[in-house]
């Protein structure tokens, strides 16, 4: 399942400027946000006292049918061992759209 998740999420980073970072292994990986990919900029101050614009992605997941768990500008993606290739290609979508709703909300408010 490594692989084909990977393939897919390194799609997103390539897609979306606001991605900063893919890493992982297994089914286990880490998406980074980022608002300055060349400095790594965290989307969102680790520690800080506000969330941002972070409830717009995981809002924006779940009305898509997936759960994904998080703290600040990092966000675990764990699907499960017996995902299909269908299901990783959906969730790769929702992911998109839910990324892109994100970048849109950081736009508007920065």
């Amino acid at each position: 399942i490594e692989s084909r998740l990977r393939s897919h999420l390194l799609a997103l980073q390539a897609k979306h400027e606001i991605l900063g970072d893919v890493r992982g292994a297994g089914a286990f990986f880490a998406l980074e946000f980022v608002s300055d990919r060349e400095q790594r900029t965290p989307l969102v101050p680790w520690q800080g006292k506000s969330l941002g614009v972070m409830p717009t992605f995981f809002g924006s997941l779940r009305k898509r049918g997936v759960y994904a768990f998080g703290r600040y500008n990092i966000v675990h993606i764990a699907p499960p061992l017996v995902a299909t290739d269908e299901d990783l290609a959906e969730i790769a979508a929702a992911l998109d759209g839910a990324i892109a709703d994100l970048a849109d909300a950081w736009n508007k408010a920065y």
